[in-house]
């Protein structure tokens, strides 16, 4: 089997007979191969009346010959049953038991099966998840039985789900790095207040907070415990409607796991309806499968858009909640967009109106194409910053954007070739247009723009200089041609890898790439770059982040060897550079510190000393140098905490510089020692 495409791309399928149906056993393109490798589970699946061993996909072999392992299992649904029925006088009646793993009705957390799988990266980390079944309780939810005597909730005001409690990522010179999971698995609620005979109702605890305008039987939660030590707790309202499962609230812990950092508040509003959501539903009839459709039985959060109509986010100093930044979404289209964004804070405050208008294209389906976003500072008066219009449906270009204005100001005019890719983009001004042609893979081949001397080179078929390039078949760049005529050509390894850049001019040195597997454990690749007597090898980790670099004159290598040493945290920041050194073992650099919220709190072994930043109410950032001398700095904000734009700096020996900003982020005014420039 194939798939091809109108430009002669093409993908070919392999497939082999499994224990259930056809499986994949190899995909074909641009003469590279992947293989799918498959295993047979240990734990059968129950269906329809017949059980049965699935396949279960193992590896996935990569042109060049590494692997995707996946060490997994068939996990059966009864594993985490936490629904119960209790018969009494002689089966006559039944009453429901939820809430729990123990058919008893007894509290129980944790269902006591635990599933771990694995995923091994072609690099050699490994990620292993630990699985367990978790109770996830509803509330306000509809009392009803089947009859009066079998009375079973229709509704069920708990759930359970197998859900990720580990996380680990380990191997191949990348530290064990750990996230833990917990939930909150307080029993839901039906509306009326009743429970059944599982663990009673029970609100969410555990959080510093109730957001506004919910109440505690309303939410539940998860938390995660990250590597560093911080800790994240995502609280969900769990009400019967149409906001079930949303996120109502974030709260953000400093590495110590206690001291928050930031709280956000999130509201929701119902949008506008977008169809109808089934469930499809299949029964074994013995010799065909019966096929129905069954609605959904909360319908709202399935068939309409459910719009976030605020965020309000809390910044915390010293446990206590100093800066609130506010953005409300006060109107949504049909689509689900949100058309007026209102931001302030109460640090400067400054207000931020942004109205946002789209069209939408119903013959092509082509939704929400951006038309203008216009600021304001009242909600009123509104200026428009950029436009962009369109072609019309019917038009060859359909839908694709025509032109591009600031400010009220035409800034280009775009034209397309048939298939839709751009052919000339032409700005407002002499002498301005980049033409695009020859597309393969995506990419343009072929790229012209005005000759260097002329003032009316207008015409891209008889005036003009390009740069061209040939696009291999899996939409790598095989040579370049530039403005100079100098021409570069590139090799690659089976998976895309650059392996060389040849200059055609020989007074340039080619250069040569290589990527060695490392054995030793510590790292996952060495990559080798090769020009002239240049030499450098670069050690990347399980996660390919640089962890050793080193540089030599292949004619020297003893005295002209530097290394440079780094190191990286779970998300991957730098925690240490080293200075360049004769030994690959240098302790000597700067060291960076961050807290819960991934931002730096400390510099060591600087030019400047070891620097410390703490984060201060209204927006200020406070950095104390080796000499103890303090600088703070504030930074305009409006909906939410930012650092970019300085308002107000105050450095030592009383030394102020004030920065006004209009609307559009522009500089209008500086303001230090009395004097005002503008």
């Amino acid at each position: 089997d194939s798939i091809v495409a109108s430009d002669g791309r093409q993908i070919n399928f392999t497939y082999e007979l499994g224990s259930e149906r056809k499986r994949i056993k190899s995909i074909t393109a641009n003469g590279q191969t992947w293989q799918y490798l498959y295993k047979v589970s240990t734990t059968p699946k129950d269906a329809y009346g017949l059980s049965f061993n699935v396949d279960i996909l193992h590896k996935v072999v990569l042109p060049d010959g590494r692997e995707w392992v996946y060490d997994d299992d068939f996990v059966g649904s009864a594993s985490f049953d936490a629904r119960w029925t209790q018969y009494s006088s002689g089966d006559t009646f039944q009453d429901d038991i939820q809430c729990t793993f123990s058919p008893s009705g007894a509290a129980s957390p944790n269902s006591g099966y635990t599933h771990i799988n694995r995923i091994t990266h072609p690099s050699g980390l490994t990620a292993e998840f630990e699985l367990q079944g978790v109770i996830f309780g509803r509330s306000q939810v509809p009392h009803k039985f089947e009859t009066t005597k079998i009375r079973i909730n229709k509704y069920p005001r708990c759930f359970a789900n197998l859900s990720i409690k580990r996380k680990t990522l380990s191997g191949k010179g990348v530290p064990s790095l750990t996230w833990n999971y917990s939930y909150s698995q307080n029993p839901g609620q039906y509306i009326d207040g009743a429970g059944d005979l599982g663990p009673a109702p029970a609100p969410l605890t555990g959080i510093p907070v109730v957001p506004a305008g919910y109440n505690a039987m309303d939410l539940r939660s998860t938390s995660v415990v990250a590597p560093d030590g911080s800790k994240t707790t995502h609280v969900f309202d769990r009400r019967y409607n149409y906001s079930q499962d949303q996120e109502v609230a974030t709260f953000q812990y400093d590495t110590d796991g206690t001291t928050l950092l930031q709280r956000a508040e999130h509201k929701y509003v119902l949008g506008a309806a977008v169809g109808v959501s089934n469930l499809t539903s299949q029964a074994f009839r013995g010799v065909y499968l019966a096929t129905a459709l069954t609605s959904f039985e909360n319908e709202a959060q399935h068939n309409n858009f459910v719009n976030r109509s605020e965020t309000q986010i809390y910044r915390y100093v010293n446990g206590v909640a100093t800066d609130s930044y506010t953005t409300q979404y006060l109107n949504y289209n049909n689509y689900g967009v949100p058309l007026i964004t209102k931001e302030f804070n109460n640090v400067n405050g400054k207000v931020r109106y942004t109205r946002d208008s789209y069209q939408h294209d119903l013959t092509n389906w082509v939704l929400n194409l951006p038309t203008s976003k216009e600021l304001s500072t009242n909600g009123t008066a509104y200026t428009t910053v950029q436009s962009t219009s369109y072609y019309s449906s019917t038009h060859a270009s359909k839908s694709l954007p025509y032109q591009e204005f600031a400010y009220g100001l035409l800034q280009a005019t775009n034209t397309y070739l048939a298939d839709g890719n751009l052919s000339q983009k032409t700005f407002n001004a002499t002498n301005r247009w980049v033409q695009y042609s020859n597309y393969k893979r995506g990419k343009p081949q072929l790229i012209k723009v005005p000759t260097r001397y002329s003032a009316t080179c207008i015409d891209p078929s008889i005036c003009f200089q390009s740069v061209s390039a040939t696009v291999n078949d899996d939409g790598t760049i095989s040579w370049v041609r530039d403005f100079n005529n100098n021409e570069t050509y590139y090799g690659y390894d089976p998976i895309g890898r650059l392996t060389s850049i040849d200059p055609v001019d020989s007074r340039w040195a080619d250069t040569s790439i290589s990527y060695d597997v490392d054995y030793s454990g510590d790292a996952s690749m060495v990559q080798n770059v090769s020009r002239g007597n240049f030499r450098k090898s670069v050690t990347l980790d399980g996660l390919y982040r640089p962890i050793l670099s080193k540089e030599w004159d292949v004619t020297d290598e003893a005295n002209t060897v530097r290394y440079t040493r780094q190191e990286f945290n779970a998300y991957g920041k730098p925690t240490f550079a080293s200075q360049p050194s004769r030994s690959a073992f240098e302790n000597l650099g700067s060291s960076t510190a961050y807290d819960g919220l991934q931002r730096v709190s400390q510099h060591t072994n600087t030019a400047n000393g070891d620097i410390s930043f703490d984060y201060l109410a209204g927006n200020v950032v406070q950095s104390t140098n080796g000499r103890n001398y303090q600088t703070n700095t504030q930074y305009l904000a409006y909906g939410s905490p930012e650092q970019e734009l300085a308002m107000l700096i105050s450095q030592p020996e009383s030394v102020d510089t004030s920065i006004s900003y209009n609307l559009f982020g522009n500089p209008v005014s500086i303001t230090q020692g009395g004097i005002v420039e503008s």
